[in-house]
Formats: C-alpha cells, sequence, structure tokens
C-alpha cells in the first residue's frame, strides 16, 4: 500500500506504484540460524519491494510505503536496518513506527543521494518507550512502513526506489528469563 501527499500550500501531485520483483543486493549476508537449518537465500530471498513514483508537477512531495498490517517486533529493538536502492536522489527516508502505547514516530534513516545497493541502519532512540514495567509480560514496538520526503529539485519524471531484507537486532532477555508459573495477563 502506498500514498503521496504534498506539503500544505504545495500544487504538485504524484502517483505511486508497488511491485514485487525479482533481485536483490549481492552484498547481502545470509542469516546463520537459516543456514544451520538448512535454508538457503536463493530458494527463499528472491524477490524485493520495488516502487515507482510518476511526478506531474514539481513540489515539495513526500510518499508512504505501508505494509497491509503494521510489522509488530518482540523484544526491545536496538538497531533496524534495511536494504535499498536509492538511484541518486536528495530524497530523505524515515522509519515509521509505533511504540508500547501505540504512539507513533519518524525515525529518519539517511538521504537516498547514492546508487545501487546500500544496507541503510538506523538505532531507535531511547525516548521510544518499549515497555511498559507494569505489564512485563509483552513488549516491543510495530514497524508501520517508510515514509520518503522528496526534495523539490528531483521531484520530475519517474522515480525508482528497492526495499529488501528488513531486519532488527533486538534484546528478548526479558521475554526469555519470566518463570514458568508466571500467569499470562492476556485473558
Amino acid at each position: 500500500m502506498s500514498a503521496c501527499r504534498d506539503f500544505p500550500g504545495s500544487s504538485g501531485v504524484c502517483c505511486v506504484s508497488i511491485r514485487r520483483l525479482p533481485g536483490g543486493p549481492l552484498d547481502k549476508e545470509p542469516i546463520p540460524e537459516e543456514e544451520e537449518i538448512g535454508i538457503s537465500q536463493s530458494e527463499v530471498d528472491k524477490y524485493v519491494l520495488g516502487v515507482k513514483v510518476e511526478y506531474f508537477k514539481r513540489g515539495f512531495h513526500e510518499f508512504l510505503v505501508t505494509p497491509a498490517r503494521p510489522m509488530a517486533i518482540e523484544g526491545i529493538t536496538k538497531t533496524i536496518s534495511v536494504w535499498v536502492v536509492g538511484r541518486n536522489n536528495r530524497h530523505t527516508l524515515k522509519l515509521l513506527i509505533s511504540d508500547y502505547f501505540g504512539n507513533r514516530a519518524e525515525i529518519t534513516m539517511g538521504s537516498l543521494n547514492f546508487t545501487g545497493w546500500k544496507k541503510m541502519t538506523v538505532a531507535i532512540p531511547p525516548h521510544i518507550i518499549q515497555r511498559d514495567y507494569h505489564h512485563a509480560n509483552r513488549m516491543g514496538i510495530r514497524v508501520d512502513g517508510f515514509k520518503i520526503l522528496c526534495d523539490p529539485v528531483d521531484t520530475y519524471g519517474d522515480y525508482y526506489i528497492y526495499f529488501d531484507d528488513m531486519r532488527a537486532v533486538t534484546d528478548l532477555y526479558s521475554e526469555e528469563s519470566r518463570d514458568v508459573d508466571d500467569m499470562q495477563d492476556s485473558w
């Protein structure tokens, strides 16, 4: 799912299309646990998410790339990374997340002013609440998608961006250290 919005006061418009395409970065490293149980990257991970933006007018645009449902990440998330093809435009990539209480936040991942695949990583800041000490049975954040803020100089013609292999580094210590006789607060 995607959407294109203009900043207040601008008169530009754009059209966003999303597709699953074969491909991926050559520098991507396999997950060791998957290799141990015999899962091959070539069998499972053959596709990337491609986004095409058609600009009808120049202006201050932003567009969203969001999943049908937010992606929950268990535990305390330290970093989130994703492989991106930037196409050498001065646009800015932001990660959209929701904290433990459902409050939304945008975390800047960086500029898309590069060519080819690049692994972009961002640390989750400490002000993002990932757990409540009253409820020790669950913790974590949700990834709501990505926002791309467009530089008005580069908002003409067609723009392509590709995403692959989003990963999160988490701390699952609290999830794994629960007592076996502890009651679940999920009724």
